[in-house]
């Protein structure tokens, strides 16, 4: 059974608070007071759905061989902390916590979740449904951070997802999926890590954006098998990368955009195998390094995107194409003061960049032949 401790946490239901009304009155209409129920050990799925905070201390357990291994569900909003061991079966859709109401989870430093198609799925719905995560969340097949529904919130991640330590990283592992309508904020802290499964011929992604209103700011490392960011949802993503920011895609580009987005970055974003920023219609601001070991630096699949690079900006693209412009109506601004070294070619004469605009001093080392007629604007 349960251990149960009271709190001073309550709610107040109706404006009975506020008015002066008698005690016998007040007493026909107490408010639940409500505890933190603090997790025991166990082998079975834990649905919580009685109180309002929740906590699984550090050297407890919940493993289970059949289903999720936490459902939390009833009354919202729910808290969820967790310094203990959570990990879920291997049943096809199971995760090592399910949220069905609004709610947040803290997992702690000695935190583990270990899910095999979620390592936690936030499917609650609404808004301030939050994930803050300081330990590690892995998952064996999926994602270890999923949003779903309508659901809104913030991630916080200052630990690892996909570290390991709470279990076994499957080959199509993703960090973070966002298939919700809502909005929702990914913080990536200094020192974090994303990290995707290896070798899967199809999956694994840093973080995944398949639909609704999304920004990401990456201050720590996402190290992806495939893409680093991809986003395939028809709403605005907005990704700045910080001056300590490590965004790393294998197979595919660190970060790309498969309809509109906005690229600030100050780190450094790269590809082993693809280009290093690929987007088809959005806006790159570049004071960092974007880099390439087989491709472009930026590949502008699109037309009318648009790319600033400013002081501080380094590109580096396999046979020193630094940007390449497949579609037409792209545009290049040079701010601030630097030199950029690299070749900005294009798929054809009717695809160029469209415009080069020079406000400073910083100008590219060379073009190609086909872009030349581009300067004389």
């Amino acid at each position: 059974m349960n251990e149960i401790r009271r709190t001073a946490g309550r709610s107040l239901r109706g404006k009975h608070a506020l008015r002066p009304i008698s005690a016998a009155i007040l007493i026909g209409v107490a408010p639940p007071i409500y505890a933190l129920t603090v997790l025991n050990s166990s082998t079975t799925t834990q649905t919580l759905s009685t109180d309002t905070s929740y906590q699984l201390n550090a050297g407890s357990m919940v493993s289970t061989t059949i289903g999720n291994a936490i459902n939390v569900e009833g009354i919202a909003p729910v808290t969820l902390i967790n310094a203990g061991t959570i990990i879920s079966s291997v049943n096809n859709q199971a995760a090592g916590i399910r949220f069905d109401v609004s709610g947040s989870l803290i997992n702690q430093a000695t935190g583990r979740i270990s899910g095999n198609t979620y390592g936690v799925f936030m499917n609650g719905g609404g808004s301030n449904n939050n994930v803050t995560n300081m330990g590690d969340i892995s998952v064996q097949a999926s994602h270890a951070i999923a949003y779903g529904g309508t659901t809104s919130g913030t991630i916080d991640n200052f630990g690892t997802l996909n570290g390991g330590t709470a279990g076994p990283v499957g080959l199509t592992a993703d960090g973070i999926y966002l298939d919700s309508t809502g909005t929702v904020t990914v913080n990536n802290h200094v020192g974090a890590s994303i990290r995707s499964g290896v070798n899967g011929s199809s999956y694994g992604v840093g973080i995944a954006v398949v639909s609704g209103s999304v920004t990401i700011n990456n201050d720590g490392t996402i190290n992806s098998y495939h893409e680093g960011v991809v986003a395939t949802t028809t709403t605005a993503v907005n990704v700045t990368n910080s001056s300590t920011g490590v965004i790393r895609g294998t197979l595919g580009p660190g970060v790309q955009f498969d309809y509109t987005g906005t690229l600030v970055n100050n780190g450094a974003i790269s590809s082993t195998l693809a280009p290093g920023v690929d987007i088809s219609y959005g806006q790159i601001t570049n004071n960092g390094q974007i880099s390439s070991a087989s491709a472009a630096a930026i590949q502008l699949g699109g037309k009318d995107n648009s790319v600033t690079l400013g002081t501080g900006s380094a590109l580096s693209g396999a046979n020193n194409e630094s940007i390449l412009s497949i579609s037409p109506g792209n545009t290049l601004t040079l701010t601030g003061t630097d030199t950029e070294n690299g070749n900005f070619t294009s798929a054809s004469l009717s695809r160029d960049l469209t415009k080069i605009r020079s406000n400073c001093y910083h100008k590219p080392e060379s073009y190609e032949a086909t872009d030349l007629y581009a300067l004389m604007e």
